[in-house]
């Protein structure tokens, strides 16, 4: 029983030498301690990081297990954290992390003796010829070298002959064991007879396909080893076949980039901007302005984006694909509203049109109320109301945005005096009417005059003036009258 492992460091830089590695045992410990059978180095191997443990006696029910001995850093397969000190099984071709260590595991299990049985040689009707024809004829005439190869035109394994010198210093004795009760040392004896030849050849056809049928090959190769002992001079032997399902490690380096930028307003780090980046996800500036998204893949498409309550920005995104170290630069704005609220003699008014200019229009609800939002700090501003028969007056109607502003206007009621002069009961025109403050007039050819949209509150004198004529308040009623209206 054995274990192949390939082992390769994720570390570029480590020094560490990656290869492969077999041990002759069920059970693998591996660690940093001195005492493992697979020894790692760093500092995210614990002593005893890891144990594996095969089980199976043929590549058909072959299994392995992976128990994480409780290490510091843990160990996983492909994507997977193992649980401490839970035994789970690996599949083939899963790879097994352990720190920066990448590690393909093959189990090899012990090779069961093939099984020979006795063969009908009275058949009128020969095999056609097989390896096992092939080796007679060649063990009949003395051999030109020690080791000959012969092979099946099919996917089974490698047929050797080698002698007992050559096995003896070794050769292939690691990988290829003999199996027991395959003497035929006969064969020897009687190989120059064809008849014998020919027997003796259909008996070893019939004793490896026996073989081949208790050793049945799985579709992907076997490693397990046959042999045939021939007599004391040559054995026969089934090579290794390597199993070419398990991939070697090889690694394509992708280098990895940093992304990463400032948030300013007004010269000043801003902090508590989140920065989305699509699928790098999302950040937020630190107390000092900055973010950074790590360790992105060459060649990466991006688009970051910077947002904050109460602000915009100069630029609002930035994208492109990442080829090196990138940083940006986002530079806030602050934004402001102007509220405010319009009242007639301390009495909300409704329906006020607000002009705000650049900022646009709206007008007052039920409450008197208005507001424009959103405003980029450092705008000027100059806010008007208009109302038919209404004026209105403000404080801080116009100016620089740099705050949260709130704007109030008062409103005035505009009135209308009018009038009619006549003499005798008939309208006399061209009479000259002094309202003081508020100007002068005329009668009309019927006899009328008006002073119109003069503020409430407005004190005021009025006086007909028209030579040959002097005039008389007619009623102090509709002097009231005028004066209310």
């Amino acid at each position: 029983m054995s274990f192949e492992l390939i082992i390769r460091s994720l570390e570029f830089t480590s020094g560490f030498e990656s290869g492969s590695k077999t041990f002759e045992k069920d059970e693998l410990l591996i660690g940093s301690a001195a005492h493992c059978d697979l020894q790692l180095e760093g500092e995210e191997i614990s002593s005893e990081h890891l144990k594996i443990r095969g089980q199976g006696d043929s590549e058909n029910n072959a299994k392995i297990f992976i128990k994480d001995l409780g290490s510091q850093t843990g160990s996983k397969i492909e994507n997977f954290p193992l649980a401490s000190k839970v035994e789970v099984e690996i599949q083939k071709n899963q790879r097994l992390f352990i720190g920066s260590y990448v590690i393909k595991v093959k189990y090899i299990p012990s090779v069961k003796p093939a099984v020979i049985t006795p063969v009908d040689t009275t058949s009128s009707n020969p095999p056609p010829p097989t390896p096992a024809d092939q080796l007679a004829t060649s063990i009949s005439s003395p051999p030109t070298s020690s080791v000959f190869t012969l092979r099946e035109e099919v996917k089974d394994p490698e047929l050797h002959v080698v002698s007992k010198k050559d096995k003896k210093s070794g050769t292939d004795d690691d990988f290829i064991k003999p199996v027991a009760g395959m003497s035929i040392s006969s064969l020897l004896n009687k190989a120059k007879e064809p008849s014998e030849n020919e027997a003796t050849s259909n008996k070893i056809d019939q004793q490896l396909t026996d073989s081949k049928a208790s050793e049945k090959v799985s579709s992907s190769k076997s490693t397990q080893s046959v042999a045939v002992t021939v007599d004391s001079s040559f054995s026969a032997y089934m090579g290794k076949a390597e199993d070419s399902d398990i991939p070697t490690l090889d690694f394509e380096a992708i280098q990895l980039f940093n992304l990463s930028g400032k948030v300013t307003h007004k010269n000043t780090p801003l902090a508590g901007v989140e920065i989305t980046g699509g699928a790098l996800g999302k950040i937020n500036s630190d107390s000092s302005g900055k973010f950074i998204f790590k360790d992105i893949e060459d060649g990466t498409q991006f688009e970051i984006k910077a947002s904050k309550e109460r602000y915009i920005f100069k630029t609002p995104s930035f994208s492109g694909v990442l080829s090196t170290n990138k940083e940006f630069a986002f530079e806030a704005i602050r934004l402001y509203s102007i509220n405010g609220k319009v009242r007639h003699r301390g009495q909300p008014l409704a329906d006020v049109e607000i002009d705000g200019g650049a900022l646009g229009k709206t007008r007052t609800d039920s409450d008197g109320k208005f507001s424009f939002d959103g405003i980029k700090e450092d705008t000027q501003f100059e806010i008007k109301a208009s109302k038919n028969k209404f004026i209105f007056t403000s404080s801080n109607s116009k100016g620089t945005l740099t705050s949260e502003s709130i704007i109030d206007f008062n409103a005035i009621k505009l009135i209308t005096i009018s009038g009619i002069i006549s003499h005798k009961g008939k309208a006399l025109g061209d009479v000259e009417v002094n309202g003081g403050p508020l100007g002068i007039t005329r009668t009309d050819n019927n006899g009328r005059y008006s002073f119109v949209d003069i503020p409430e509150n407005t004190e005021y004198t009025i006086t007909a003036k028209k030579d040959g004529f002097k005039f008389t308040l007619a009623s102090s009623s509709k002097a009231q009258e005028a004066k209310k209206a």
